[in-house]
Order: C-alpha cells, then sequence, then structure tokens
C-alpha cells in the first residue's frame, strides 16, 4: 500500500523506535538475523547495537588493528585530519585519511584508560560494515603516537574520491563560498535529509557524535565540483574523535583543550562550556544538527552570519531563533 519511497522512509525510521526499547544480547542478535532480508538497515543497526554492548559491558574483547607509524609516508599534522599513503606491504600502498584524537594532560591516571579504551571502541564500530545509510567512511585500525599523545584513525577513502592527495571539501568551506549561487532546493533537501538520517541511525547504535557541525560533513565524489551548486548529496560523516556511549552512567568529559567559539555555536549550551558538567545527551546532538539544517536552508554559514551582527556566543540562540522566523 505504500510507495517505494514512503517505505525507504519507514526503513530509515524504524530502528530509532525499535532498538532503544533492546538492551538483550540474543534479542538483538536474533533481530539481526530475521531482519536482514527484508529490513537491512534495521538488521545493521541492531547487530552495531550488540557489538557497542559486547565492548561496554566486557563481554567481547575490542580487537581493533594496531597500524605502526612507520608504515605511513607523509603523515603531517595537519589540524584535525591528514591525507598520507599507507603501506599495506612494501610493495603496496593506499591513499588513506585520517583523523586525530589528542589525549591531553586533562587524561590522566584511571581516566586516560577510559578514554583509550572509548577510542578502542570507536574504532571497532567504525570498522563494522555498515548500510551506505550511516554515510561513514570504513576504520582501517588505528596509528598511535606516544610523542605527540595522540591516536588517529586511519579511514580508507570512496571509491569516487576526486583528487587522493588533497583533503576533502567540507560543508564549512561550501557554505562560505562567496559570489557562489546557492545549490537547487531539492540538493539541499537530500542533503540535509541524509545527514539527519545518519545522525538518527548512529544514535540507534547507542553512540552520540558530540562533534557534529559542517567541518565534519565532507564530501570526495569525483564528479564534485564547488562551483556546481547541485554536487552536495553525497556527504560522509566525520569528527568521531569526541563521540561517547549514550550511557546514563557516562561522565561528563572535556572537549579539546582550547575551545573554539566557532564550534561552539553548533553545541547546546549545557555543554557548551569546555568542562561541562551537563552529560552529554541525543538532544545536544539535535541541537547541532538544527544549527546545520538551519545553515543548509539559507546556505550561509552562522559563524559568518553572526559576526555581521556581532553576535556574542550568550545571545546566539536567540538571535538564531529570530533569524529562523
Amino acid at each position: 500500500m505504500l510507495s517505494l519511497s514512503a517505505v525507504r522512509t519507514l526503513a530509515l525510521a524504524l530502528p530509532s523506535f525499535v532498538l532503544p526499547t533492546i538492551e538483550d544480547l540474543s534479542e538483538l542478535s536474533e533481530l539481526g538475523r530475521i531482519a536482514s532480508g527484508d529490513e537491512p538497515i534495521l538488521a545493521i543497526t541492531a547487530n552495531l547495537k550488540r557489538v557497542y554492548i559486547e565492548a561496554t559491558r566486557g563481554e567481547r574483547k575490542v580487537d581493533v588493528p594496531e597500524l605502526y607509524p612507520s608504515d605511513f609516508r607523509g603523515l603531517g599534522d595537519r589540524g584535525l585530519r591528514s591525507m598520507a599513503d599507507y603501506y599495506v606491504s612494501p610493495q603496496v600502498k593506499k591513499r588513506i585519511m585520517v583523523e586525530w584524537r589528542e589525549i591531553g594532560i586533562d587524561e590522566q591516571g584511571t581516566g586516560r584508560s577510559v578514554v583509550e579504551n572509548r577510542i578502542r571502541q570507536l574504532a571497532h564500530l567504525l570498522r563494522t560494515p555498515k548500510s551506505f545509510d550511516f554515510r561513514t567512511l570504513t576504520c582501517l585500525g588505528l596509528v598511535h603516537f606516544p610523542q605527540d599523545d595522540r591516536y588517529g584513525f586511519v579511514f580508507d577513502l570512496p571509491s569516487t574520491v576526486v583528487d587522493p592527495d588533497a583533503l576533502p571539501v567540507t560543508l564549512f568551506e561550501l557554505l562560505n563560498l562567496r559570489n557562489n549561487p546557492p545549490p537547487a532546493l531539492g540538493a539541499r533537501i537530500i542533503l540535509a535529509q541524509k545527514i539527519a538520517s545518519a545522525l538518527c541511525l548512529l544514535h540507534a547504535s547507542g553512540w552520540l557524535h558530540r562533534g557534529l557541525r559542517p567541518h565534519n560533513i565532507l564530501f570526495f565524489d569525483k564528479s564534485f565540483n564547488p562551483n556546481d551548486p547541485t554536487s552536495i548529496t553525497s556527504p560522509y560523516i566525520a569528527g568521531f574523535g569526541y563521540a561517547l556511549p549514550d550511557d546514563a552512567e557516562e561522565v561528563p568529559r572535556p572537549f579539546m583543550r582550547i575551545s573554539n567559539p566557532e564550534y561552539d555555536m553548533y553545541r547546546h549550551p549545557s555543554v557548551r562550556d569546555r568542562f561541562h558538567e551537563t552529560r552529554y545527551e541525543q538532544k545536544h546532538d539535535i541541537y547541532s544538527l538544527g544549527v546545520i539544517l538551519y545553515e543548509i536552508g539559507v546556505w550561509g554559514s552562522v559563524t559568518r552570519q553572526f559576526d555581521k551582527y556581532n553576535t556574542a556566543i550568550s545571545d546566539f540562540d536567540d538571535q538564531l531563533l529570530k533569524e529562523c522566523e
């Protein structure tokens, strides 16, 4: 009785309604098995939640390949992410992207072991096979640089990559292009829907992103052209370095060492302080999504728009609501 598009929408929504009610590993395994034929998205999400519960309960060892720094070439520190060559063997190399996660002096003792274990759990999640609807790159493993006290999540590039030597184009860069016409409304709706659906599936799997902003929405497609306003319908969600399990027992954890006012615009006021005391929840990710949806709608960056009004971060939310009217 439903159209194909309605069936597709229902399939994407189903995990967020079903999975929060299930914590039993055997039920999740059974759901993943019986749904794999007709509802692959539900099956994959159920399996991801099962993997997450097994890892967090210690019922299964988190097995993540540890890659050696000596197997990489050109792996410089270029902010949050880098491009490099990874030598699978002395004769075979592949182009990869690395996203960095610093441990830092704020995480020592038992706190450090918790963070390192969380990094491995997250890499395991990103390695687990997923449907294309999750819009994430496949993690190949972790590379550790003890001298810099940082871990790198090593990602395989999609086959549609434009330039293997260049960093991907970010949504933030596109929103700040001047003198470019906005993309077609239909393309913007597709972009918004894919980002929202990917976040919904991540939440259904038991994880919170904590860094959702246009700087972490990437484009790789071969046909991508920043001057072509219709090339925005294949986004990838990145920036998982500070992701956390959606666990009521999880203690608040700090963000990066230095607060960035530009990033603060995408954070819910309750978690805007670096050492916030509020437990991070799904609604905080959804706030970040809301700011991004506003940017997609007006096709402009809030940072540039509110700099124009000289808006303080404490007044940002009220000003944003006025603009939405």
